[in-house]
């Protein structure tokens, strides 16, 4: 039950390609043809207040994806159309380039680790459901236990160059 690092490699190619198709398909169906006569939102101040409720809502995020393990598809979901709804719209009203700027550095390192937390949580809710007791569950959760670690420390490094690099 330990999950292979070429496992998620392969995992993380497939799911950013399919995002990046997700993203494109978002813009061009709800957000292409909107009138922008809105006002262009303002991106937050960076520093540490900043950073820090981005590690609180990051670090959040991550605690529902598994305390909601039984339930998975749902937050994964959620989330996900949350953030292409938001990457489709700042496209629309700033274009490309600065969307693309306001994501990276952070969502190289945001992006596959929001992949990892959620394949965990969805491998988590096939074995309770496929063996249907706790030892299973716990024994998945030793197996890869270096992933539960890794996890807090990227969701924090990426909220910290998010909240002060941008």
């Amino acid at each position: 039950m330990k999950i292979k690092l070429s496992e998620l490699i392969k995992l993380e190619l497939a799911s950013i390609i399919i995002l990046l198709f997700l993203t494109f398909s978002f813009y061009c169906l709800f957000f292409k043809n909107i009138e922008t006569t809105s006002i262009i939102p303002q991106r937050p101040t960076l520093g540490i207040a900043y950073t820090l409720k981005l590690v609180f809502q990051n670090m959040r995020v991550y605690f529902v994806t598994f305390l909601l393990f039984m339930i998975s598809p749902v937050p994964i979901l959620y989330n996900w159309f949350i953030l292409l709804c938001n990457i489709g719209y700042n496209i629309k009203i700033v274009g490309i380039n600065t969307t693309l700027h306001q994501l990276l550095p952070h969502g190289l390192l945001e992006v596959p680790t929001i992949i990892l937390y959620q394949y965990l949580s969805y491998k988590m809710m096939m074995i309770a459901y496929k063996y249907k007791n706790s030892n299973a569950l716990l024994m998945f959760i030793k197996e890869n236990k270096s992933y539960f670690i890794l996890i807090p420390l990227l969701v924090v490094t990426s909220s910290f160059i998010e909240g002060l690099i941008g």
